[in-house]
C-alpha cells in the first residue's frame, strides 16, 4: 500500500502502529520481512515443482521475501525459504532464480538444517545457533524483523569452523540436488551455473570479509561451477517457459520500484515500452503521488495483460492512496477472482484479501471486514502472529463500536511485538470496560494467563 492510505488507517485508532502488509515503502527498508502477493505466489511458482520433484509436499514450502541489498537466499525452518531483495535485483534470468531455488530445495530435502542442530555442532554453539535460527523463524512468521534479526546477525559470529565444513558437506549435497532436480523438470542448469559465477564475482568485488558467512561456508565458487559444469552437456538447451519468463519479469520489477531509485530504474530498463519498465515506473510514479499518470500506465498495461491478477491488485493500491475506495474495491475483488481461479499453487489469496478488509474499513463496512478478518484468521497462522494483523483487527472493532475487543486486538498487537508492559495496558483497559462472563471477557482472561506463563517462563515464549 502506498503511503497515504496508511495515514488514512491511522486517523481510525491511536496507540499501536506496528508495520502493516501493505506496500508502503517505509516497509522496505533494511531487515524488514515483506509480505507481498505477487513476489511471494512468483517463488511459488518455482519452489512448488520442485518441492514436488524433491518428493516433498509442495503446500508446505513457505516463501518470505526479506529487504536486504545483499545476493542471498536460504533455507531455514519450517519449511521456509527466504530470498533478499538483492537477490531479485542481482538475478538477470528466471532460469538463475530457479537454480538456486533448487539449491534451497535441496537443502529442505536433505533435512540439513535439523541434522545441523541434532548433532553436529559443539553443544554450545548448537544453542546459541539455534537460538538465533529461531528468532529468524519469529521473525519471518510476525513480519517484525526487530524481534529476530538481531539473532541472526548474531549467529554469523559465532559460527564454528566445525560447522563451516559440515555446512561446505551440506552445500555440495544441495548442489547436487540442483542438478537432479533442474534436470528432472526439464529446466536449463545453465541458470544455476550463472549463479555460482555471480558469488564468484561478489567474492572477488567484496572480499570475503564482506561476503555474508553464508557465501563463505559455501565452496568455493570456483569449484562449485566446475561442479555444475560437468553436467552442462546433458543439460536442457533452451529457456523456461514465457509463463515463467514475464512473471519473473514482472516480480523484479514491483521489487525494483520499491528498492530503487528512479535513475536504477532508468538504467535497469532502457526500453521504456516494455511491460515490466511501465510497470516499475507506474508504482514509483504511485509511491511519489503522480497518480492520475501511474492510473493512466497501469489501466494500459491491465488492457494489454487482461489475466495478470497483480496488474489490478496494484491498481487497486493506487485507487486507495487517492481515496477512491470503491473502484479499489471493484479491482482488489477482480485480482483476487482471477489469481485463485487462475493459479496453480491451490492457495486463497490471503495477502490480498487482507488489503481487501482494509478497503472495507475505508469504506465503513465493518461487517464485511469482520467477515474478511475471519477468515483469513482460518487460513494464514503466520499472518496472525503479526502486529498488523491484530493492528487490523482493532480498526475493524473500533470501526464497529466494540471498545473491549479494541483494547483485546491492540494487547495481541503488542504481544506480537513482545511489548509485555504494552499488552498489560490495554489487558486492563479492556477489562474495565467488558462484561463479566461474556465472550469479550474470556478472550481477556486467556490472554492474561497467557501474559502471566510468558512472565513466568520467559525463554518459552
Amino acid at each position: 500500500m502506498l503511503k497515504r492510505i496508511i495515514l488514512l488507517l491511522l486517523v481510525f485508532i491511536g496507540g499501536v502502529t506496528p508495520p502493516a502488509v501493505h506496500a508502503d515503502t517505509a516497509q522496505w527498508k533494511q531487515g524488514h520481512i515483506y509480505r507481498d502477493p505477487q513476489l511471494e505466489n512468483f517463488l511459488l511458482k518455482l519452489l512448488q515443482p520442485l518441492y514436488k520433484a524433491a518428493g516433498l509436499n509442495p503446500s508446505l514450502v513457505q516463501p518470505r521475501v526479506i529487504v536486504n541489498p545483499v545476493y542471498n537466499a536460504f533455507a531455514t525452518l519450517e519449511n521456509l525459504i527466504v530470498v533478499h531483495t538483492g537477490f531479485f535485483a542481482q538475478t538477470g534470468t528466471v532460469e538463475e532464480m530457479a537454480g538456486v531455488l533448487a539449491h534451497e530445495t535441496g537443502h529442505q530435502a536433505g533435512r540439513h538444517i535439523m541434522r545441523t542442530f541434532s548433532g553436529v555442532l559443539p553443544k554450545a554453539a548448537t544453542t546459541m545457533i539455534l537460538g538465533a535460527a529461531l528468532g529468524g523463524v519469529l521473525s519471518v512468521i510476525t513480519g517484525h524483523p526487530e524481534i529476530g534479526m538481531a539473532g541472526i546477525l548474531g549467529a554469523q559470529n559465532i559460527a564454528t569452523s566445525q560447522f563451516t565444513a559440515y555446512s561446505r558437506m551440506q552445500e555440495r549435497t544441495a548442489d547436487d540436488y540442483a542438478v537432479r532436480l533442474m534436470k528432472k523438470l526439464n529446466w536449463p542448469l545453465s541458470g544455476f551455473r550463472n549463479a555460482t559465477e555471480t558469488m564468484l564475482n561478489l567474492t572477488k568485488e567484496r572480499g570475503s570479509k564482506d561476503v555474508p558467512i553464508y557465501l563463505q561456508t559455501h565452496p568455493a565458487s570456483i569449484e562449485r561451477r566446475e561442479y555444475v559444469d560437468q553436467f552442462m552437456t546433458a543439460s536442457y538447451k533452451g529457456s523456461m517457459s514465457d509463463d515463467y519468463q514475464y512473471a519473473f519479469k514482472m516480480a523484479k520489477a514491483r521489487c525494483a520500484a520499491f528498492t530503487q531509485g528512479s535513475d536504477e530504474i532508468g538504467g535497469l530498463y532502457p526500453d521504456q515500452t516494455k511491460p515490466e519498465a511501465l510497470y516499475a515506473n507506474a508504482l514509483m510514479m504511485g509511491i511519489s503521488g503522480q497518480y492520475s499518470e501511474a492510473l493512466r500506465l497501469m489501466s494500459e498495461l491491465i488492457t494489454r495483460y487482461p489475466n495478470d491478477p497483480y496488474l489490478l491488485f496494484a491498481r487497486s493500491e493506487i485507487y486507495q492512496a487517492t481515496g477512491i475506495g470503491d473502484k479499489a474495491l471493484a479491482d482488489i475483488n477482480s485480482a483476487i477472482n482471477l489469481a485463485e481461479r487462475t493459479s496453480n499453487t491451490g492457495r486463497k489469496e490471503v495477502i490480498m484479501r487482507f488489503e481487501r478488509a482494509t478497503i472495507y474499513v475505508i469504506l465503513k463496512r465493518g461487517q464485511d471486514a469482520l467477515k474478511e478478518m475471519s477468515f483469513i484468521d482460518q487460513l494464514d497462522t503466520d499472518l496472525r502472529r503479526s502486529p498488523s494483523f491484530w493492528d487490523q483487527y482493532s480498526r475493524v472493532y473500533d470501526l464497529m463500536g466494540n471498545k473491549v475487543m479494541v483494547s483485546y486486538a491492540l494487547a495481541e498487537a503488542n504481544l506480537a511485538m513482545k511489548n509485555l508492559n504494552g499488552v498489560e495496558r490495554y489487558l486492563n483497559a479492556g477489562k474495565a470496560d467488558a462484561k463479566q462472563g461474556s465472550v469479550e471477557w474470556m478472550k481477556l482472561k486467556d490472554l492474561e494467563l497467557r501474559l502471566e506463563q510468558i512472565r513466568a517462563n520467559p525463554s518459552s515464549n
